[in-house]
């Protein structure tokens, strides 16, 4: 009964459980890397054991902070999707006034009621001054707080929304690029082009970048979605036969597992000070990892006993609203778990701590995302749109008719059914 009124229902019953699959990919690494950063934040008089020991899986944890560039690769493969099909075949290009209106009516309310309720919470417990709050509060809401602050200051309210910050500044610019993208008309050069760009612009940042985050040093990451984007449109990849294979599939999964670490050891986050043209070589190195991964799921299928599991795709579906609550959870749960009771052992501690936090990450965001569907189902019904918490945009190719839901934002098509989703 909960994964009914939990998994996404489409106007025709088609969608792209990879889109999901990713999406639980990259929120899984953002959990755990903020419930692992807490913990080894303790003091070490918490433990018997030395907390040194667990440093490999301290390095693992915390590079779940790639999670979020997995998220841009996602979001510049959705957004430009519908861009792309109506360039491709001349169909109408989508309304702009629709595009930006329904993010506003569709994907601020859960942004909004979950600032205003951490902007309480944190009021009432005096953690800062009702002037810092207000105006770390205004900042976020504004989607400002990147430009007004230095990049180690994070915002007050709810720490992890700076990269929604980068992703509008994406969204504003999305269907501009691809008008200009488009006006190269032959396929195989967009995609030359766009890999110049992304390695070009990724080894850039390596060398300069400004003191606040923005979406210049993230770009590279959008722009590998927009590659995907292309080979998806190629075909019609729902058809290929490949995705039933369970044998195929169960041999497959650990090369992605392989891909997957491959990623890790070239992630540059933590790795300290390095020569600039190293940081590019490991960070070219990375991005290349990232293209194929995203390739062999969405284009060929790879690892579809994993990316077509319900569990997988419901908990992917749930992604938005677990981004906007996780961290706020996890800091304000484990501040009072720790002042009453942690076990001397560390592995205990962290095994306890993980299970209890996830478990209440999970609830508090599913109870969330379950009231804001109920909420928006209710007013499409009424408006006889469509009935569920997603976009599932019509595109239409030489291959047939095929149907996409987005990660985290709105988009148009010529022809289309529109609504919220998470």
């Amino acid at each position: 009964m909960l994964f009914s009124s939990l998994k996404r229902v489409t106007s025709s019953g088609k969608y792209i459980p990879e889109i999901d699959a990713l999406r639980f990919i990259a929120i899984a690494m953002v959990v755990f890397s903020h419930i692992s950063e807490l913990i080894f934040r303790q003091p070490q008089s918490f433990f018997i054991q030395n907390k040194s020991n667990y440093s490999g899986l301290h390095s693992w944890m915390s590079h779940g902070f790639f999670g979020v560039d997995i998220f841009f690769a996602i979001s510049g493969f959705i957004l430009a999707l519908p861009f792309a099909e109506s360039l491709r075949n001349g169909s109408t290009f989508p309304s702009l006034r629709s595009y930006f209106r329904r993010r506003l009516t569709r994907l601020e309310p859960p942004y909004v009621i979950s600032l205003f309720i951490f902007f309480i919470a944190l009021l009432l417990l005096k953690i800062h001054s009702f002037q810092e709050l207000w105006k770390s509060f205004l900042a976020s809401l504004f989607y400002s707080h990147n430009f007004l602050h230095d990049r180690s200051f994070l915002p007050l309210i709810n720490n992890v929304t700076w990269s929604l910050e980068v992703e509008i500044q994406f969204y504003i610019l999305a269907p501009f690029l691809m008008i200009l993208l488009y006006k190269i008309k032959q396929a195989q050069y967009r995609k030359i082009l766009l890999m110049v760009l992304i390695l070009s612009l990724s080894a850039l940042t390596k060398f300069t970048k400004p003191q606040y985050i923005s979406l210049y040093e993230y770009f590279h990451f959008f722009l590998i979605g927009i590659l995907i984007c292309e080979y998806f449109l190629d075909k019609n990849f729902l058809a290929s036969p490949e995705r039933n294979d369970f044998l195929r599939s169960t041999f497959l999964l650990p090369v992605l597992a392989c891909i997957m670490i491959g990623m890790k050891h070239t992630d540059i986050t933590y790795m300290g000070s390095m020569h600039p043209s190293l940081k590019v070589l490991l960070s070219t190195l990375q991005l290349l990892l990232l293209i194929l991964f995203f390739y062999l799921i969405l284009i060929k299928g790879w690892g579809s006993l994993f990316t077509r599991s319900s569990l997988i795709c419901i908990i992917g579906g749930m992604c938005y609203s677990i981004y906007l609550l996780h961290n706020p959870i996890i800091q304000g749960l484990s501040h009072l778990m720790f002042n009453v009771y942690h076990d001397n052992s560390f592995p205990k501690t962290f095994i306890q701590y993980t299970a209890i936090l996830v478990s209440a990450v999970m609830m508090v965001s599913t109870l969330f995302f379950i009231f804001l569907k109920t909420i928006y189902v209710k007013k499409i019904q009424e408006q006889h749109e469509i009935n569920d918490f997603q976009i599932v945009p019509q595109i239409q190719n030489d291959s047939g008719l095929f149907q996409v839901e987005a990660w985290c934002g709105i988009f148009v098509t010529s022809s289309f059914d529109l609504i919220y989703f998470s």
